[in-house]
């Protein structure tokens, strides 16, 4: 079997392999918040995917060639949209009230919106999703204002607009001004 073929390979089976990997990362760490257990996962898992990739198709007895050059960057340019693939499937999976929604709605049969609305309080939609934020550690509620602290999710959310605007998307017209108020309010 050529490198090529022996890369594509790992790289096909690659989602399964990362499935297995956080199986064992989410029993390992059930307290955590599973949205952190999976980016720990997905950034661990450069480990034995590199070493796997290196030692299965990338190294060769060959000096150092620009062809291998080229699969180095291949891998990594691949397995980081597998990755990334696969971390929005199981947040969607773990965060998107849609997906639920839609679950129960295939389980009753149909429901009216007076019954999704029961479930799912929208009070309580904001709420979860601040406090998912706090245990994640990407803000902080002090005083009843909530503070950033961490910056992956602020970096990831601003690559998100600066992509929606590069496409040509109409900005999010909810701003709020620097001192924490909304416009318009008291």
């Amino acid at each position: 079997m050529t490198p090529t073929a022996k890369l594509s390979l790992i790289l096909c089976v690659s989602p399964a392999l990362l499935l297995a990997l956080h199986i064992l990362f989410s029993r390992m760490n059930l307290k955590k918040p599973p949205q952190l257990v999976a980016i720990r996962m997905l950034l661990f898992s450069y480990i034995p995917f590199s070493l796997l990739a290196w030692f299965g198709a990338l190294n060769s007895s060959a000096p150092a060639s620009q062809e291998r050059l080229w699969g180095i960057f291949y891998f990594i340019a691949v397995y980081s949209c597998i990755a990334y693939a696969y971390f929005h499937v199981f947040n969607m999976s773990e965060t998107a009230r849609r997906v639920r929604i839609l679950h129960e709605i295939d389980k009753a049969g149909a429901l009216s919106a007076e019954h999704i609305i029961a479930v799912y309080g929208t009070t309580d939609i904001l709420s979860v999703r601040l406090e998912r934020l706090i245990s994640l550690g990407e803000m902080k509620k002090v005083d009843g204002r909530y503070y950033l602290t961490g910056k992956i999710l602020h970096l990831a959310a601003s690559l998100v607009m600066l992509w929606r605007s590069i496409l040509g998307f109409p900005p999010v017209t909810t701003e709020v001004k620097k001192g924490g108020t909304l416009p318009g309010s008291i």
